[in-house]
This record gives C-alpha cells, structure tokens and sequence, in this order.
C-alpha cells in the first residue's frame, strides 16, 4: 500500500530484508549485553526462516527498505486465543512513522486471518511511550547480569543444591511461591505444585539452590543449565537461566536475595558461566525490585489485543 508519504509496506521476502538485517546487526553487533551467538550469519537465517514461516512486512521509501516487521505465528499466545510474537532482532525500522505503517498492515493481516493478540520485544532502551500510545501494555522483562568473584560480605547467607531428599523441605516454600504467582496482580496460571516440584528436582537441566539464613532454609531458587529465559541472542552455553526464586515473605528486605546472587556469581565464575539471565512478569512488584537492582534490563516484551 503506498500512500503521499511515499512510503509502501510490501510481503517481506529474502531481498527486501537483506539489507535491513545487516543494519541491524550492524546497530547492536557492540552491544555488550547480547551473546557471541549474535552473528550476521545466523541473523539473516532467522529473518529468512520468519519469512517463510511468520508473517512478515517490510517498508519501502524512495525504493529503499527502511523497516520490517516479523513475526512469529502462535496458535495459544495469551488466554487460549491465537498471536504474533515478533522478537526484538525481528523489528527494524527507520523512524516511529516507519513503525507506525508496519504495524499499521501488520493489524490488518491479523484480523484477515482472525489473529487476536500481537507480542513484540524490543532491546532497551526502548520506545515505551510510543509503544503506550499505539496501545502495547508491558508484560515482560528479560535482565542479564555478568557475574564477577565476590567475598564474603554476609557469613550468615548461604546456598547448598537440594535434590530429590529435600522435597518435604522445599514444598512449603514452592507453595507459596506458586501461590503469590497466582494471585492478584500477576495472575499466572496455577500449577500443580507437588508434581512440578518433583519434576524440578528430577531434572538433570536443572539446579535447585536451597537459600539458608543462620542455617534455616528461607528460600529457593531454579536454575537451568541448558534453557535459560530472555531472547535467542542475550544467552549461549555460558550462560545460566534462574527460571524461579522465592524467599519467605517473613525473610525478605534482609538483603538475603542480593546476597544469593553474589554467591550464585562465585558459582558461575569456578563453573565456567560467565552470564547470568532472568526474565520476570513487570506487574510483580517484588521482582521488578529485586532483579532491576542486580541485573541490567536489556529487552521489554510489549502486548496488545487487537480483538477477533
């Protein structure tokens, strides 16, 4: 569609996005926060990958490509009901106008194929008030956190790794973690948390710490090895996932938790990680507080229900 602003949105295919992939990567090939899996090469293979199999649009200006938008299609995104999740290495795009006529056709494909909610992440730091104001809500953010060796600040703080023994230990404090995720404002999905537990306890991907204050177990938390959250391109097999991490209400605001992760960065340093990733719903309050402190805040994923 082409319009007096000479700007035309067209089907994204292998040549109009060749481009626009190596502005992109050359952006953001310094930035610091993402892997050393981000490469052109594997860039271009999951732009073209998204071309074949998501939807795609690219804005074309004076016969030059100067944004694209992509996604990928998901048949339960939110609430039972179908999506686009478009991830942050997914969107480029010149100036917010540019954007705007993306997003623009984007809708209108959607609701030609009956598609109800729209999921798009962004690096930070990111264009939140555009995003408002095109009526994205904030649902998502992903932090990474280099770990580095500390000393001993805290003597009383301590991390062991539970396994399948410490059952009984855990479950009580992995009911209330379940139950606090559940609950009013987050409003996650409840889970069955005995056969979750034992789950996580069986995992071999997995690690669970057991947190100790003056030697009582206060808390817990989930690490995964192989499949840590956040985007494809801010973690590698350097990099440790924490996938949960609760502390006892009774516990908190004793700088426990900042002491858990200074202990987790001396495990990551003698085990051969090197970073750390964490995501986090942005309507949990305590999460927001605690991870925004101690990890840096690299993509939002934003969310809008274009309706059936």
């Amino acid at each position: 569609m082409k319009r007096l602003d000479n700007i035309e949105i067209v089907k994204a295919n292998y040549e109009n996005t060749k481009t626009l992939v190596s502005k992109y990567y050359i952006a953001h090939k310094q930035d610091k926060f993402l892997a050393k899996n981000f490469t052109h090469e594997s860039l271009l293979k999951d732009i073209n990958y998204l071309v074949d199999n998501g939807l795609g649009f690219v804005a074309i200006q004076n016969n030059i490509s100067v944004g694209y938008l992509l996604g990928y299609k998901i048949k339960t995104l939110f609430f039972n009901e179908s999506g686009i999740y478009s991830p942050d290495f997914a969107v480029y795009y010149d100036n917010d106008y540019v954007l705007y006529r993306l997003f623009e056709e984007y809708y209108r494909e959607m609701k030609n194929e009956s598609i109800t909610h729209h999921a798009i992440t962004l690096l930070t730091p990111s264009q939140d008030d555009f995003l408002v104001q095109l009526g994205y809500g904030l649902r998502v953010m992903d932090g990474v956190r280099f770990p580095h060796k500390n000393s001993p600040t805290d003597s009383l703080v301590s991390m062991i790794k539970a396994d399948i023994c410490d059952y009984n230990i855990l479950l009580n404090l992995y009911k209330e973690h379940i139950q606090y995720m559940s609950s009013s404002p987050i409003f996650l999905e409840e889970t069955n948390p005995e056969l979750e537990l034992t789950d996580i306890l069986n995992d071999n991907d997995k690690i669970v710490f057991k947190i100790l204050y003056m030697l009582e177990v206060v808390g817990f938390s989930v690490i995964d090895k192989l499949h840590a959250p956040g985007g494809k391109y801010f973690k590698d097999s350097e990099t440790l996932g924490i996938k949960g991490t609760h502390i006892l209400s009774n516990f908190q605001n004793k700088q426990i938790g900042s002491r858990y992760i200074e202990l987790l960065d001396n495990y990551c340093i003698e085990n051969g990680y090197n970073r750390l990733a964490v995501d986090f719903e942005s309507m949990n309050y305590l999460a927001l507080k605690f991870w925004s402190k101690t990890f840096h805040i690299s993509a939002k994923t934003y969310i809008k229900y274009i309706g059936k």
